[in-house]
């Protein structure tokens, strides 16, 4: 009961964020600078369709009915993902002398594996299993892989983040190294792939040069 209401005082936390006409926040807005108002729209949109995708598929599958539930959830899963964000846009400010705004802003699947990372803990925190995980990931349409790379991040973003909510997201790393990034149609294959052709290439080059030199 009381790591319960730890979860829930620091989602509760957490969720604090103050949202501007866009649906950002001032601090998101700020380092969209010049990237402008199609970045803004793309980045508000893509959160808030995904978010409702997911709820209505909870929805058609449990008897949840109360529609004010669903309107808080969704403000909390949109908050925390633009609070942490937020918090990575300020890092790579911090630890970079040229950060890419433009690299992170606009990567999609990037957004992508955060949402569903958003998602997952508030569904954790609430204790909500309407929606698994694979299917999560299903409906964000979000990798394996791409989600077990944002993972580190989103630990990351608060040293204060309650020991449950960490472990969780531990095992899904876990389940996505042993188990998800090795299906048929996950990257890490096309990953290794290009490695390999990469690999044939240098062995190749690598005889021809050997070839010409004797």
């Amino acid at each position: 009961m009381t790591r319960a209401l730890e979860m829930y005082n620091w989602l509760s936390e957490k969720v604090k964020v103050k949202k501007t006409p866009s649906g950002l926040t001032p601090t998101i807005e700020r380092y969209i600078g010049n990237l402008g108002e199609k970045c803004k729209e793309a980045i508000a949109s893509r959160v808030n369709n995904i978010v409702t995708k997911v709820l209505s598929f909870e929805k058609d599958h449990s008897d949840a009915s109360n529609q004010k539930k669903l309107k808080d959830k969704h403000n909390q899963i949109v908050s925390l993902y633009l609070r942490v964000l937020e918090d990575l846009l300020i890092q790579e400010e911090k630890k970079t002398k040229s950060p890419n705004y433009f690299e992170i802003l606009n990567n999609d699947s990037f957004h992508k594996a955060l949402i569903a990372c958003s998602i997952e803990t508030v569904n954790f925190v609430m204790n909500s299993t309407n929606v698994s995980f694979v299917k999560l990931l299903d409906i964000c349409e979000c990798q394996a892989f791409e989600f077990w790379r944002i993972i580190g991040s989103f630990m990351k973003f608060d040293p204060q983040m309650p020991y449950p909510i960490k472990k969780n997201l531990h095992d899904l790393e876990l389940k996505i190294f042993m188990c998800l990034a090795w299906k048929k149609d996950s990257i890490v294959h096309q990953l290794i792939k290009n490695l390999a052709d990469e690999s044939n290439a240098n062995s190749n080059q690598m005889s021809t040069i050997y070839s010409n030199w004797i």
